[in-house]
């Protein structure tokens, strides 16, 4: 969490310590970006311990061996694209390279960009990774950040996840990589434009919503955690035809989707009318304002926030996005060598 940054810590404050203690354990991390900075300046950015690399190598070891038991590939192409699909699902960016040359690891890291002090690293990893598979089709080991291992597209995408980027969503949340993002300008008490609003807890719910979405070690969250909120969302929109949006819906962004709409419910039940001046934003998402518009969601929420989260409930690590498999997609693309 952002040491640096107080009024950030003090919002998160706002969370009970179980649910905060399920957030950090799951791995959720805050990043506050500062004009000219992208999320690779920010400590935030997460590389993987020596730990974290070996068993996610290992992973890869095992899907990419079930693939070949399962289903010698006579074309290394389609297998390659098909098990990188499968390495997404398990949460794993690594890539397959491919060539119909006959080129060394040594050849391959240069092709990398692996630098002399990382070389020794890279290719135990790479030896680790392509013990058994077909010539020509490797496993390519990630590439290195700070002396550390990360994936390529990770960190390729953090150097694009620049301040301002964030700034104009006002800020963001990745659930793929368990990163909540946020703008410096945003983030004071009371907040540039924003006044009372706190954007922290509100990307902070949409965190805890994909974590509950996930959660199979609690009865009454994973799936019903869905479908109960789906429910509500949907009964909302249902009355929101009879009815003025602003009767219904704490804020206009809560009745947008239904990810908006828990996020915001969140946001709503840490917060607390007060007469600073500053209530000019999103004033009617506080927790009187959601009891009064929808009170089965408000005590939903604080049914949650009520639960003690034993340790080792948290999800393993999420699933990467990935587009249809007939749509070409950066982030599982074959790289050819």
């Amino acid at each position: 969490m952002p040491g640096e940054f107080p009024q950030v810590e003090k919002d998160l404050e706002a969370f009970p310590s179980p649910t905060l203690d399920l957030l950090d354990r799951y791995g959720v991390k805050v990043a506050v970006l500062d004009h000219g900075e992208s999320l690779a300046d920010s400590p935030a950015l997460r590389h993987l311990t020596d730990s974290e690399y070996g068993s996610e190598r290992q992973k890869a070891v095992d899907i990419a061996r079930g693939a070949l038991a399962k289903t010698p590939p006579r074309d290394l192409m389609t297998f390659a694209k098909k098990t990188t699909r499968e390495f997404r699902k398990a949460g794993l960016d690594f890539h397959f390279g491919l060539t119909s040359r006959s080129l060394t690891p040594e050849q391959i890291a240069l092709r990398q960009g692996i630098s002399e002090e990382n070389l020794n690293h890279w290719l135990e990893a790479f030896h680790h990774l392509n013990e058994k598979m077909p010539e020509g089709l490797y496993i390519l080991p990630h590439v290195y950040d700070q002396g550390k291992p990360i994936p390529e597209n990770r960190l390729r995408s953090a150097r694009e996840t620049t301040a301002e980027y964030v700034g104009g969503a006002l800020g963001l949340n990745r659930a793929e990589d368990r990163l909540v993002l946020l703008h410096k300008d945003y983030v004071g008490a009371p907040a540039k434009e924003l006044g009372n609003y706190r954007l922290s807890l509100h990307e902070m719910g949409h965190a805890l919503d994909h974590v509950l979405d996930r959660m199979t070690g609690v009865p009454g969250f994973g799936t019903l955690h869905r479908q109960t909120v789906d429910a509500f969302y949907e009964a909302d929109l249902d009355r929101a035809e009879r009815a003025p949006t602003e009767e219904v819906f704490t804020t206009q962004r809560a009745s947008e989707n239904v990810r908006e709409y828990f996020a915001e419910a969140v946001e709503a039940y840490l917060t607390f009318e007060n007469d600073n001046g500053h209530d000019h934003f999103r004033k009617a998402n506080s927790r009187t304002g959601l009891r009064k518009r929808n009170e089965q969601l408000h005590d939903y929420v604080a049914k949650i926030f009520d639960t003690n989260f034993p340790e080792g409930a948290e999800p393993g690590i999420p699933a990467r996005p990935l587009l249809p498999a007939f749509v070409p997609d950066p982030d599982a693309a074959v790289i050819l060598l």
